[in-house]
């Protein structure tokens, strides 16, 4: 993602990896965290790095946004397990899609969860797109029963075969 003069950048890593003077390691080697960096576009030089993981599994990121108005970025992926936001350790039960708010300086600010409900149950993020007024949809893909509701109530679909779902969050990460 550009915003103004920077680049965000998004990847995962499943070994130590250093950004100039910032190193990553997962926590027990074995499993994929995520990183997150955002770099001077004309310079090039990295201007902060982050990284959040589970302990235990393979947690990966499929898009990241900023924004209209510049002051949040939006991080969308998978976890299992105990996930650290940067500000909020959440538990997962299975497979579960997040969507990370952080502020312009890669601060936590918000994180809302879905999640698969049973065995045979998946969640699929797919993109998130900005609004005016600051909200943003979230597309994907689901089957079996997921909890939709990032809040502490429940809101479920149920689809037999692989189903496609759009959300709209407002500004305050509401649905």
């Amino acid at each position: 993602a550009v915003d103004g003069g920077t680049l965000l950048l998004a990847g995962e890593f499943d070994e130590p990896v250093a950004f100039d003077s910032t190193s990553l390691t997962t926590p027990v080697g074995l499993t994929r965290d995520i990183f997150l960096q955002e770099r001077n576009l004309i310079s090039g030089s990295i201007n902060w790095t982050k990284s959040f993981g589970s302990e235990t599994s393979t947690d990966r990121c499929h898009d990241i946004v900023v924004s209209n108005d510049g002051q949040s970025i939006l991080l969308m992926g998978v976890f299992d397990g105990h996930m650290d936001f940067g500000g909020q350790v959440v538990q997962a039960n299975g497979d579960e899609a997040f969507l990370l708010v952080l502020n312009q300086n890669g601060g936590y600010t918000h994180v809302n969860t879905f999640q698969a409900i049973g065995f045979d149950a998946t969640i699929t993020p797919g993109e998130i797109l900005t609004a005016a007024n600051n909200a943003y949809y979230i597309f994907g893909s689901f089957k079996g029963t997921v909890d939709f509701d990032p809040g502490m109530g429940i809101t479920t679909l149920v689809a037999n075969d692989r189903n496609l779902f759009v959300q709209r969050f407002n500004a305050t990460h509401d649905l």
